[in-house]
């Protein structure tokens, strides 16, 4: 760091630490990571998983009507037609509608009825033993999909297709349930799921990945269909650590933040630990729970000096481009090969993004905007605030880079709530960062430094990442 810095060493105690606020307000979020249907669930019952499935049930039950060639244009050139009446076709395969598919693949025997050009077929089984071919008892006749097996042994697989109404989809479908169902509808219960995956090498760990699952299940058969859900998607890297398991996605979400958070703090401190999902997201609103995460690994966060003064700040050197001047506006600040970082700002949030044209930041149509929503929520008169130009790179990676180191920088002011000097109306202010998440792939061995740069010359503050005695939270 800088030398010749009038600096202030003789830190507080409590003012050294993380500061756990009160109850976070209304507009304070983790980034949404699980897609639910307005009653809560994480599929709508309408929803068809395979459309292909669904177009071949519908042209079996219902053959497209073949036209009249020799149909005359007009049948009496004397009189005006009336108007037809307009008949509304139920999307929904009657029962009978669905027998009659049923029969015709039956009819089909073991060749059954292709699937558009899927290279994939309809086919009727009937319940069998566990014998030579076949792995698994079927204990009942399914409707199933002859698929080809890509893996050891070729030939055919014969997943069968979810029982559930209106539902096309064989994806962790099981020949040993007497109704078959598909993820979406092993049962009534939808659980969520997060999990951390270690890569471990001579017992140090070198990377780490986490997944957040959200997984349908019957009374008394979550482990089970859980464990279905997870086979069921591409295996991650390393071996599982950790899961924990709710019945909500908002603790769900919060766990992986917090877990995320800490991790990213981890790489920053040991730029050799590889991430293996591809964003983090960011602990807001969760102050103890990351200190505890941070505890767990081994890890704090600690303010260990500040500047005397505020002039003293000039002498450190901006570390993601050119620092914008007072007078400046974002258009100044972006040119053919350099686009512009900001901050938004008001007294209770602050927020950094990027631009390389600077027009029409966070319109209200932009639905899922998180400035958007906050303006149209809680405070239209938000400050947005040039803060530098920065060179662009090959399809604005660097620039995307800064905002990442941003997005961190922003959040470790938070954290410690920190006065925001960024702007002379605020400076008063201990906001909320309201970035949910950033890139994974965007730090690197420089990234440390540069951030705690941005941190001292913008905030007046030091903020070490520093090893501790592990502590193992009962959770």
């Amino acid at each position: 760091m800088d030398e010749n810095l009038e600096v202030i060493i003789d830190i507080p105690r409590h003012r050294q630490e993380i500061v756990v606020r009160d109850q976070p307000p209304g507009f304070i979020q983790v980034g949404r990571r699980v897609k639910l249907d307005t009653e809560g669930n994480r599929f709508a019952s309408s929803r068809v998983e395979d459309s292909e499935v669904a177009a071949s049930f519908y042209k079996i039950a219902r053959p497209d009507v073949q036209p009249d060639e020799d149909e005359p244009f007009y049948n009496d050139l004397g009189r005006l037609s009336p108007e037809p009446m307009v008949a509304t076709v139920d999307p929904t395969l009657s029962q009978a509608e669905e027998e009659i598919v049923v029969e015709m693949v039956r009819r089909a025997g073991q060749v059954g009825i292709e699937v558009g050009d899927s290279g994939r077929f309809l086919v009727w089984k009937e319940a069998a033993p566990k014998t030579f071919g076949q792995t698994t008892e079927r204990v009942s006749d399914q409707l199933s999909l002859k698929i080809p097996n890509t893996g050891a042994g070729g030939h055919w697989r014969y997943p069968p297709i979810c029982t559930f109404a209106g539902c096309r989809s064989s994806k962790g479908t099981r020949v040993d349930e007497e109704q078959p169902t598909c993820l979406n509808h092993k049962g009534p219960n939808t659980g969520f799921c997060v999990i951390e995956y270690g890569t471990v090498v001579n017992g140090i760990l070198c990377g780490l990945d986490h997944r957040i699952m959200v997984f349908t299940y019957a009374d008394r058969q979550k482990e089970e269909h859980l464990a279905v859900t997870l086979t069921c998607n591409p295996k991650p890297t390393g071996e599982e650590q950790r899961r924990l398991i709710f019945d909500n996605r908002e603790d769900a979400e919060k766990t992986l933040s917090v877990w995320q958070t800490a991790f990213l703090c981890q790489m920053l401190r040991n730029p050799a630990l590889k991430y293996h999902s591809t964003s983090i997201s960011l602990a807001i609103g969760l102050e103890r729970e990351v200190k505890e995460e941070l505890r767990r690994v081994g890890l704090q966060l600690r303010l260990t000096m500040m500047l005397a003064k505020k002039s003293e700040s000039e002498k450190i050197e901006f570390p993601f481009g050119r620092r914008a001047n007072p007078e400046e506006t974002l258009s100044d600040l972006i040119t053919a090969t350099e686009g512009a970082l900001y901050i938004v700002a008001d007294s209770n949030i602050i927020y950094g993004g990027q631009t390389v044209n600077g027009n029409n930041l966070h319109l209200e149509t932009y639905g899922n905007d998180t400035i958007a929503k906050y303006k149209a929520e809680f405070n239209q008169n938000v400050k947005t605030i040039p803060l530098a130009s920065v060179p662009k790179g090959t399809r604005s990676t660097n620039l995307k880079k800064m905002e990442s180191h941003l997005h961190v920088g922003l959040y470790l002011a938070y954290l410690f709530r920190l006065r925001n000097h960024l702007h002379q109306e605020l400076k008063l202010t201990h906001p909320y960062s309201l970035n949910k998440e950033t890139s994974a792939s965007h730090f690197d061995a420089r990234s440390r430094e540069q951030i705690q740069r941005f941190v001292l010359k913008e905030f007046g503050a030091l903020i070490e990442i520093l090893p501790c005695r592990t502590y193992q939270f009962i959770i």
